[in-house]
């Protein structure tokens, strides 16, 4: 049997064993959910442990951790692995997590204090679910995994057989003392692991069996704990760490103390110019390489000469030369600094800055976040135009990392806070960083507004007896099962979808266009045939104008809306929060439509997006509603509703003036006891200026009591749609639809031509689609479809009604697309509707089978299909929701069949 695979499905056939991630040169195609492994999703409770600070600890009496279950070290490999279809599910391709070597230090669960690099931490792996099999799952599920590493230092404790710090413990403290408070010994028969206590003393951090401060520094332990001139500089060895000064950094602003000195009190630097150190490193972290990870990200190579960082990604790509480098060079600063190798671009050049070739170093761009605080001030959007400031310094500014906050820094002034703005806001810097340049890395718990606000780390020593879950760096567990509900998070969704279909967004040049207003920001983008004209709007409504286009027809990815243009200019407007993403030659809508903050209709040269909400979505007669209205005249000092009742002639027509309330405007009316069918208005702003729904107008069906699906589901922007598939006629709806009375009527070049009886010629082909089979239309012909009225039955029986519904729809027909249901054939395809590909079985009798897959207008959708023991693995996600069909050649006969992508 011939067979053409959904990705997505070889979980459940088990297929995922025999793939292998692609090659990925290009890391401008990724978009990055950044997280701490610990404290994403614990997957097995068996390898959670307390770290000496922030922990719940039993015996312990704290008064600021009561939860027992609040450990540092509570999610694992086994976590992310059950989490990775969440991740997937947002649309993003790649995860970076924090490193994974055997740490040590009184608060290590983030990874930055290793002691053993050549080990995996034994508190993230479980049976089954070791570092290999993660990097396995992850590819298996199509996506790239990024590795964060350390090759500036080790931990407060050194490295493991190599290079311990020497360290005295003060018998004076509990954990210098056993359990009967006698002087701690070295026990030969225990091993640090994370884990397992020292059964001397019951601690899982005990000071038993480390390296020792010889005399006379060994006289007075008290004086001599870590961290300290002599068990750092004076006893450690020279051919592993450097010997500056007192050892530890006096300041960030020259190169002295950034790359010689520790950069905090337990992270004693490394020799990295050192043989010693280059080859440990190297050899440890050969050992991940090899295990498939797709790229690496470099932790504070602002501490390192630029010299030794590119010795070690030199090295690491004759490993991989695919492998893709990332580089944290911390610049928390508006403006450049006047010490040229302390900014961000300077390690993205191999010697001198604009005279020699790129490092292949992609860093993250601390001088772009500097701008995002206007999103949480209240600032004109047009001043997120700073973050190109500096982009003439950068060898390839395209592939700069893009991020409102992380782990360690925030997107406001003070820098360490997660980002604390509205919904809204986050959604307009949101909107800014998929479509502009750059690589979009989202910090997890983003798309739920997690712990927003709160600190991303621990600020005094007062905190050490608090629980890390009061920071940005708490447990996320918790919320990812209703983290889907979330409207970032929907709003992500759409984002990453836009992105990962649309080349230019990814890496297409750009230049700023536009002319919009402070509250908006407008660009172009090309690389190569595709070409997109973006406008991003925040606090209002913004209205955009582009010019030097390509002509030819621009389809907006938001909202479907399609533009002809002649002349290179392009107009539209954008609702507050949402965007404008035009795209010649696009597809239309991509994701979702009217999802997360994004507006549901728009139109081109002054069109009217606008999103009307009701509350309740139905209400009953007798019943108050109130009608939220955010839109094109969203901006005007006075709004008006113009309503009525089932239709303009039966309920009369009223006006009531709306309520502003920031970017929206509502009113609450009551819906008259006589109403029967719907609720219907448009709005104006009191001086001739309408906002009509372009003729459609607003409407929503009221709840009779006896239809448990409404009539708003029949709404073109509630989600119906119409498609053209040459023989055939298939409208999608939002609700599931058996079949129907009454008529539907067919246009042809204006023409009555059809008149359809809905009873007998409507039958249910697939969950949510009605076809009317009997609809033969000629070729090139403009086809208008109207549905005035009718009642239709769902599969289990109910019955919703369409009366004066005036569902619409016009398109142009076309014989190259076609569908035969009738045909029988020895072949299944499954399953139909699908999420990202689909399964086709052909009898091998009927071979030569030529094989082809078309979109609804006849184009050619060219995949390269993967053969895998004689499978044929075809991937669709790139492509958008919507109908295609798959033409089958068997023996000098055609088939074609129809799929239904979700």
């Amino acid at each position: 049997m011939y067979k053409i695979h959904l990705l997505v499905l070889c979980s459940v056939f088990g297929l995922f064993g025999s793939f292998k991630a692609k090659a990925q040169k290009d890391i401008r195609e990724e978009s990055i959910y950044f997280l701490l492994t610990t404290r994403f999703f614990d997957g097995d409770t068996t390898n959670n442990a307390p770290t000496e600070w922030c922990s719940y600890i039993k015996g312990v009496n704290n008064p600021n951790i009561t939860d027992p279950n609040d450990v540092t070290w509570k999610g694992d490999f086994k976590g992310l692995v059950q989490q990775l279809d969440y991740i997937k599910n947002m649309g993003f391709t790649a995860i970076w997590i924090t490193p994974i070597e055997q740490n040590r230090s009184p608060l290590d669960y983030h990874g930055y204090h290793a002691w053993d690099f050549t080990k995996v931490d034994t508190r993230l792996e479980s049976t089954g679910y070791t570092f290999k099999n993660l990097v396995d799952s992850v590819h298996a599920k199509g996506l790239k995994i990024f590795l964060d590493i350390v090759l500036n230092h080790a931990g407060r404790y050194g490295i493991k057989g190599r290079a311990e710090i020497k360290y005295n413990t003060d018998p004076t403290k509990n954990w210098g003392q056993d359990k009967n408070g006698a002087v701690l010994k070295d026990n030969p028969n225990w091993e640090y692991d994370g884990l397992t206590p020292n059964p001397d003393d019951g601690k899982i951090w005990s000071r038993a069996n480390l390296a020792k401060m010889p005399a006379p520094y060994n006289q007075n332990l008290a004086n001599y704990n870590w961290p300290s001139t002599e068990n750092y500089v004076n006893t450690s060895s020279p051919l592993w760490y450097h010997h500056s000064g007192n050892g530890f950094a006096q300041g960030y602003d020259d190169t002295l103390n950034l790359y010689y000195r520790a950069l905090a009190g337990d992270t004693p630097d490394l020799l990295t110019e050192g043989d010693s150190v280059r080859n440990y490193l190297y050899n440890a972290y050969k050992t991940f390489i090899d295990m498939g990870i797709d790229g690496l990200r470099l932790d504070a190579i602002k501490h390192m000469p630029k010299r030794d960082v590119l010795w070690f990604v030199d090295a690491f790509k004759k490993i991989n030369p695919n492998l893709m480098i990332m580089g944290e060079v911390a610049q928390l600063r508006h403006e450049l600094h006047s010490v040229e190798e302390t900014n961000p671009h300077w390690y993205t050049w191999r010697e001198g800055v604009g005279n020699s070739t790129n490092s292949g170093i992609a860093v993250f761009d601390f001088y772009a976040l500097g701008t995002f605080h206007l999103f949480e001030k209240g600032e004109s959007y047009s001043n997120v135009k700073n973050a190109a400031r500096y982009d003439y310094l950068y060898a390839d500014p395209s592939t700069n990392i893009m991020f409102i906050d992380n782990h360690d820094f925030g997107s406001n002034n003070d820098w360490n806070r997660r980002f604390g703005g509205s919904g809204e806001n986050l959604a307009a810097a949101l909107n800014f960083m998929f479509t502009w340049r750059g690589l979009p890395c989202v910090y997890y718990g983003t798309e739920t507004q997690f712990k927003k606000g709160v600190f991303a780390d621990i600020k005094s020593s007062a905190d050490l007896e608090k629980s890390i879950d009061n920071t940005g760096r708490a447990y996320y567990g918790n919320e990812i099962a209703n983290a889907p509900n979330h409207t970032v998070y929907k709003h992500l969704t759409k984002l990453n979808a836009m992105r990962n279909a649309i080349p230019a967004l990814q890496k297409g040049d750009w230049r700023w266009d536009g002319s919009s207003n402070g509250n908006g920001v407008g660009f172009v983008r090309k690389f190569g045939a595709s070409e997109v004209a973006v406008g991003l709007a925040k606090d209002g409504q913004v209205t955009f104008n582009f010019s030097r286009l390509t002509n030819g027809i621009y389809r907006d990815a938001v909202t479907g809306n399609e533009v002809t243009v002649s002349n290179g200019t392009l107009s539209f407007v954008v609702s507050p929060a949402s965007a404008g993403v035009y795209v010649l030659n696009g597809t239309g809508i991509i994701g979702e439509k009217g999802t997360g903050y994004f507006q549901s209709t728009g139109s081109g040269g002054g069109g009217v997006p606008t999103t009307v909400s009701y509350n309740p979505q139905h209400p009953k007669a007798g019943q108050q509603v109130t009608v939220t209205y955010k839109g094109s005249l969203a901006g005007n000092s006075h709004v008006v509703m113009h309503y009525s009742f089932d239709s303009w002639t039966i309920g009369g027509i009223n006006d009531i003036n709306m309520t502003k309330n920031g970017s929206e405007w509502t009113v609450t009316v009551a819906v008259p006891a006589t109403a029967k069918h719907e609720f219907v208005c448009v709005f104006n702003n009191g001086a001739g200026t309408w906002d009509n729904n372009n003729g459609i107008d607003y409407r929503t069906a009221l709840d009779d009591g006896t239809s448990t699906i409404g009539i708003a589901q029949l709404y073109p922007a509630n989600g119906a749609v119409a498609v053209w598939l040459g023989t055939s006629l298939g409208i999608t709806f939002t609700e599931n639809v058996k079949k129907g009375t009454g008529n539907i009527l067919v246009y042809e070049n204006g023409n009555l031509a059809q008149t359809i009886d809905v009873s007998s010629n409507v039958v249910s082909i697939l969950a949510n689609t009605v076809s009317i089979q009997s609809a033969t239309f000629g070729a090139g012909k403009k086809v208008h479809i109207i549905i005035p009225n009718g009642v239709f039955t769902d599969d289990a029986g109910n019955t919703f009604t369409g009366i004066n519904s005036n569902l619409e729809w016009t398109f142009t027909t076309n014989t190259n697309v076609g569908i035969d249901e009738a045909v029988t054939i020895d072949a299944t395809i499954y399953p139909n509707p699908f999420s990202n590909g689909f399964i086709l079985d052909v009898n091998k009798q009927t071979t030569p089978v030529n094989i082809q897959i078309l979109d609804v207008l006849g184009k050619n959708i060219t995949i390269q299909p993967e053969e895998i023991d004689g499978v044929l693995i075809f991937d669709m996600q790139q492509y958008p929701a919507g109908c295609y069909i798959v033409v089958l050649q068997v023996k000098g006969q055609t088939i074609r069949k129809k799929l239904i992508k979700q």
